[in-house]
Parts: structure tokens; sequence; C-alpha cells
């Protein structure tokens, strides 16, 4: 049955007005949704500081198309406040220690936020420095004493929890050995296995000869070191030696060498060389705060060095020689403690008053296929350009200023092209991305950020 053109006129009238609205419905929806979505809070909705103290759960991120270059990314795992709550800002009154940057920009330092906050150390996303490692701010110190034999039938003095007043050396050969709260007096020579030193202060060394290692075929010795300080006085001797160690969150200086890393872990910690904590005077020493052996890991460490000069006045004397600082950090393939297989990452290398602040495996002057060296991995590390003051003539006490590229003569010296050595996403303490070494053309893999 055929509808009168009147109902035809009336059913397409209300269609038109259905269409119409349908359309206020359906912008008044999407208007809801809007206005819902603004005062919504999911994990991923949220207002975060891009300078200034982040406490969510974000992280920041390189960003060149960001102001600041960098961005605030959310939804990441818990981080902590650190003793510097974010980087620092240039201003008028610190450009001087910073002439390569403009007034604005923000550098990382140590005790303040590094750029990754994943979750991944155990300093909270903060760079390690001397307000958060060493022994826990509160911890109360017994002195620690050691038990000195009646006898001794261990050859080369190597009797259980030995003490030699003379020679200021404590031998610790029960397996399983902890020491924790401690004020140790002594260095500690370790002849057993999983020794754990834990919220100690030791004046002293950590040693296990090099002769104890795993690669040596004794390898009968190891010791752990947690939220602790070492500080090896005088000019020589390394405070943590030689091998088959873990050292997390501590805080280790003085010496002419913080560490000698071979089958060893170092990470979270702040380890440095100053005047103050390392008095060089005899003009021969060359001074690093870690060198590289064999299997090292440095994870997520701040390193400096910074040490005066002295010519060498010895009877012996060569009077182009003088001491001080080769690096921060050290590895060298001419004298048989050829690195290989180690990795170093997410570091921070203050400016030091050595030549580089790192050194990337090779002997200069040997950059052929032959030296041994192969897998030295440098991944994500950050490296300072601070123009700082120190004592750079120990003789005469005259003053000078590190170089605005880390070190003297650059960032980084000796990285050749061998089999597995890579170089990737390596930073200025700005987070600008330098492609490769300054000083040399020649490397291994260079992987882009």
């Amino acid at each position: 049955m055929r509808l009168p053109i009147a109902v035809k006129y009336k059913i397409g009238e209300l269609r038109h007005s259905t269409v119409i609205i349908c359309g206020v419905f359906l912008f008044a929806a999407i208007g809801t949704i809007i206005l819902a979505s603004t005062h919504a809070a999911p994990p991923t909705s949220s207002v975060e500081a891009e300078a200034g103290a982040r406490t969510g759960n974000v992280s920041l991120v390189s960003d060149s198309s960001a102001s600041g270059a960098a961005a605030v990314k959310f939804g990441q795992s818990p981080v902590g406040t650190c003793p510097i709550a974010d980087r620092l800002t240039i201003n008028s009154s610190n450009q001087s220690s910073y002439p390569t940057y403009s007034i604005g920009a923000q550098v990382y330092v140590p005790d303040g936020p590094d750029p990754w906050r994943d979750g991944t150390d155990t300093l909270g996303g903060c760079f390690p420095g001397p307000n958060n490692t060493g022994v826990p701010a509160g911890t109360t110190l017994g002195n620690y004493v050691a038990s000195l034999p009646a006898h001794n039938d261990d050859p080369g003095h190597l009797n259980d929890n030995f003490y030699f007043p003379n020679e200021g050396t404590c031998y610790i050969k029960a397996p399983n050995t902890v020491i924790q709260n401690q004020d140790v007096n002594c260095s500690l020579r370790i002849r057993s296995k999983n020794v754990q030193i834990k919220n100690s202060f030791i004046k002293g060394s950590l040693y296990i000869d090099d002769t104890w290692c795993e690669g040596s075929g004794n390898g009968t010795s190891s010791f752990t070191l947690t939220d602790s300080t070492v500080f090896i006085a005088g000019p020589t001797g390394r405070a943590l030696a030689m091998c088959d160690y873990t050292v997390v969150r501590s805080k280790v200086y003085g010496g002419s060498s913080t560490a000698g890393c071979t089958n060893c872990t170092i990470k979270d910690s702040y380890l440095y060389l100053n005047e103050s904590s390392s008095d060089i005077v005899n003009g021969i020493n060359h001074n690093s705060v870690v060198r590289v052996g064999a299997n090292a890991n440095l994870i997520h460490n701040t390193f400096q060095c910074l040490v005066p000069s002295y010519k060498n006045t010895g009877a012996t004397s060569d009077p182009t020689e003088a001491s001080g600082c080769s690096a921060n950090q050290t590895a060298y393939s001419h004298d048989g403690n050829i690195p290989h297989d180690s990795t170093i990452k997410r570091n921070f290398y203050m400016s030091t008053s050595g030549g580089y602040c790192g050194w990337g495996g090779s002997t200069s002057g040997e950059n052929n296929l032959n030296d041994g060296v192969h897998d030295l991995r440098f991944i994500e590390n950050i490296f300072s350009r601070k123009k700082t003051q120190y004592v750079e003539n120990g003789d005469t006490g005259a003053i000078g200023y590190t170089s605005t590229n880390c070190g003297i003569f650059g960032p980084m010296a000796n990285f050749y092209d061998r089999p597995g050595n890579t170089w990737q996403c390596n930073r200025w303490d700005n987070g600008a991305v330098f492609p490769s070494p300054v000083t040399n053309p020649v490397y291994g893999t260079n992987i882009s950020c």
C-alpha cells in the first residue's frame, strides 16, 4: 500500500531531523570524551618538569627536537630522588667552568640523575658520587680485630685471619668470612672464597694476588665489597686488586690507582684520585683510577683522576719523566695484562688532569692486529667537559685547569679496530653524541644511538 505524499514528506523530514540530532549527539559525545580524557589519569597521563625534580615513574630521554634536547618518558620504573635533584643548568655564575656550553644548557653531574633511570642500577637512577656511595650515613662501626696466631705454619705468612702490625696486613683464609660494620685499620689480603665486606671502612687495600686468580690455575679467592669505603694512604699501591671481586655502591680512593680489574665487576661506585687523597711525590708513578684487564665489567660508576705532576728527581731520573694521571680508566696491551672481553658501560668520566679520560686497550705505536686486544665494549658512557681547577705542578704549586675535552688531548686514546671492539652511543655531559674517540681514526664497530 502506497503512503500519501504528506506522510512520505513527514518521514523524510523525520529522517533529516534524525541526522541532525544524531550529529549533535555525536559531537556532544566526542566533546564528553575529550573532556573526560582531560580529567582522567591513566598511567601515561601526568605532568613532570623538564627541569627541576622529577619524582614519578619517569625517565629522561634525549630528543634533539625537544627544548633542552631532552624529553620526559612516562611509565618507567620508579626512580629515587638523587642527592642533586637535577642536571646542572649553566648560568652566568658557573659558565666559566663549562665554557663550551651556552647559558641555559644542562649537564650531568655526579650525585645527580643519569640519562636512563630505567631501574637497572642500584642507586635509583642517580650517578654515583660522594653522597650516595660508601658507608651509609648513620652506620656505627666497630673496631675490626684480627687474631695473631702463636706460630707461623704457612709459607709467606698466609695464616687464618692474620695480622702483622709491622706490615699492616690482615690475611683472610676462612671461606665465607663476613666483615660487616667494621673500621678496618689494615690491608686485607684475601686467600679464600666468598669473603663479604659490608658497610665497612677499610684503611688499606683489598688484595688478591694474581697468582690466586681464576686464570692462574689456582682460583681459590674472591670477595664482594658492598656499601663500603676503601682508602689507601701513600703514593703507591692499588686499593682494589687484582682479580675475582665484585664492588657495589662503594667509595674507593687513594694510592697510585684505585683498582686493577681482571675477572671483576665494579658497579654503582665512586672511584677517584686527587691531590688530597693521593700524595704522589716521587715523580715516577703514572696514575689512573681503574685499569681494565680481561673480563672486566665497569658498570655505572663515576671516575676521576686529578693529581699534581711531579718531576722525577731520583738517582736515575729522566728529566722528561714526571708523575701524574695517564687517564681515568686505562687499558694497555704492552705489559702482559692484555685487555679483552670487557664491558665499560654507563660510566661518568669526570674531567681529568691526564692526557685522556679513557684508554682503549691498545698501546700507542702498536696499531697492529697482533696485540691480543679484542671485545672491548664502550657503551653509553658520559664524558665531562667541565674545566676543573687543580694543582697542576706539585713542585711549584702552580694551578692548572682540566681540558674541556675531558682529557688534555681528548676523551679516548688507542681504541683500535679489533675483533669485537664496540663503540656505542657515548656522549658528552650535555647529552650530545660524539661518534668516535677524537684522537684516532680507526675503531671497531660504531653503533649509533
